[in-house]
């Protein structure tokens, strides 16, 4: 049972060589121009292009309107004879606030870098083999917010126009209360934006190495990484406030006979009123990882085997991020970086080797299978 155990795994293995050599392999764009005659002449082109559009637009109209009255006064005793005339009224608290915030609006992304490796090797002499890279990240972000804001307070209070007239034989006295009055209006944040849009490539390894005497090799590459930020924040605010506070107007007049006191209350108003933070923002962007050949002057003492002219090649960069080409030092034997997040198994020669294995084995298990499943009946 143990032997039938360990066919079936050989059959599993077999069926994850052939089945597992899929596109997910495959974690960066590889180009290898390799292993070509003398006098061959190989050449590609590859351009890859990224593009990201983010747009948000915001728009708020807001309108608080408050209108309050309060009242202890208007009172009258007028016209009484014989007794004393006392009229006191109460108090008045009033605290009213409004407060606003709107349009907020957070843009990050994340890097999302295109790992690129080429790699010119092992070429017969006189050939001439040249690679051309273009790799171009774009990025778009529109940001629009308005905010159109308009507050509105209207207070009364009243503890006064009292009354107390034609009074005899009697004191008249009249005592109003206090007035506490007070609020706030308090606006934003309004028209907030963070945007955080990274800008850079990704993990590059650019190599010549171990070609052939007299062969011409050229690599090209084009690092393009343009961002685009657009915001405009526009924001109107009104506030308007409006308090009628009284204690006074109070009347005491022909009273005859007696003591006559008209005492008024305090009025105590505290108001506040804040506008801002408004139309605040940050636009950040940082450069994310780029290739990092390291000291050239670290491997001066290990000149490349093979031919070629005696510059490398050249690298065309208008973007903001840089690449450069390697020469034989920037192979992973030398000390370099070499090709990151890959391996040989990822080019067509593994990949079929893995494939071929893989049919070997499914069939030779099979057999083994089949084979002893047949002396078993027997």
């Amino acid at each position: 049972m143990r032997k039938l155990y360990e066919k079936i795994a050989l059959m599993a293995l077999g069926l994850l060589l052939v089945f597992g050599q899929g596109p997910t392999m495959a974690k960066a764009l590889e180009i290898v121009i390799t292993d070509n005659g003398s006098g061959s002449n190989n050449e590609v082109q590859t351009q890859v292009e990224t593009s990201t559009n983010i747009e948000q637009s915001n728009e708020s109209n807001i309108s608080n309107e408050v209108v309050t009255e309060a009242n202890t006064g208007g009172n009258e005793a007028s016209g009484n004879t014989g007794g004393d005339i006392n009229l006191t009224t109460g108090d008045v608290n009033q605290n009213l606030s409004i407060e606003n915030s709107v349009n907020s609006s957070v843009v990050e992304t994340e890097c999302c870098p295109q790992d690129a490796s080429v790699n010119i090797s092992g070429n017969g002499a006189d050939s001439e083999n040249g690679v051309f890279l273009a790799l171009n990240n774009n990025t778009d972000v529109y940001i629009g917010q308005n905010a159109d804001v308009k507050n509105k307070i209207e207070g009364v209070a009243n503890t006064g126009e009292n009354t107390a007239n034609s009074n005899t034989n009697g004191n008249v006295s009249i005592d109003t209360g206090n007035i506490y009055a007070g609020g706030s209006i308090e606006n934003g944040p309004i028209n907030i934006h963070s945007v955080r849009v990274p800008s850079g490539g990704g993990d590059y390894s650019l190599k010549i190495v171990e070609n052939a005497s007299s062969s011409i090799n050229e690599i090209a590459a084009w690092f393009d990484n343009d961002n685009y930020v657009f915001v405009n924040n526009e924001a109107d605010i009104f506030n308007f406030v409006y308090w009628d506070l009284n204690t006074g107007r109070n009347n005491a007049n022909g009273n005859t006979g007696g003591d006559v006191s008209i005492k008024t209350g305090d009025i105590f108003f505290d108001f506040f009123i804040k506008n801002g933070p408004i139309n605040v923002g940050s636009v950040e962007i940082p450069c994310c990882d780029i290739f990092d050949p390291g000291d050239p002057s670290d491997n001066d003492d290990n000149p490349p085997p093979g031919g070629g002219p005696s510059d490398p090649g050249s690298t065309n960069n208008p973007g903001s991020s840089q690449g450069t080409l390697l020469s034989s030092a920037a192979a992973t034997e030398a000390g370099g970086p070499g090709l990151v997040g890959l391996s040989d198994t990822g080019s067509k020669l593994a990949q079929a080797i893995f494939f071929w294995a893989g049919i070997l084995m499914i069939v030779f298990g099979a057999r083994l299978i089949g084979r002893e499943a047949s002396d078993k009946l027997q």
